[in-house]
């Protein structure tokens, strides 16, 4: 028999990460908290979205139609494990819009939990016919040459991310002392 002056704490304790999935979710759309746990990269068009939506839950109902390409950073709540985290899903063109997410996110004063870089082995399909023609007049004429090309870009991506990463864990390490 639990005492009725305890009950309270011993529901709160019992339903914790409830409250912690409903404490997150009021975050970001009362709060408007844009400040990451986990941040998902990589290069446009190789799924970070639908990554983001099939762990959110949102890719299981019915009325889900596969997202275009995004310009704008996604914010979702997302459960991982028994634990609600903030997940930013941030764009793979090189826009200002990206860059001010890589800020928020990398930034001395987030505690960032994790980096999730989404690649597809080069298989990236090109959606503007006017790139695809430029890129088949410029030599790009065949699946292994497209692909190749598309490789190297990731390796680009990556690498730039990992300088943005190391950048920032050497400036929190001289603001830490």
């Amino acid at each position: 028999m639990i005492p009725s002056a305890a009950k309270p704490v011993v529901y709160a304790y019992k339903y914790r990460h409830a409250i912690q999935k409903y404490w997150i979710m009021a975050q970001i759309t009362l709060l408007k908290n844009e400040r990451p746990s986990i941040i998902i990269t990589g290069r446009s068009g190789v799924g970070k979205s639908v990554l983001a939506a099939h762990y959110h839950g949102e890719a299981n109902s019915l009325d889900w139609n596969i997202p275009n390409t995004s310009t704008k950073v996604e914010i979702k709540p997302i459960t991982i494990g028994q634990w609600t985290k903030i997940v930013s899903v941030i764009p793979g063109q090189q826009t200002a819009e990206r860059e001010r997410a890589l800020d928020l996110a990398l930034g001395s004063d987030n505690v960032l939990n994790g980096v999730i870089h989404v690649v597809d082995w080069g298989f990236t399909s090109i959606r503007d016919e006017v790139i695809k023609k430029t890129m088949v007049s410029g030599g790009l004429d065949t699946i292994d040459k497209v692909r190749k090309h598309n490789l190297n870009l990731e390796l680009k991506e990556f690498h730039k991310l990992l300088s943005e990463l190391r950048h920032q864990y050497v400036t929190k390490e001289d603001l830490n002392g």
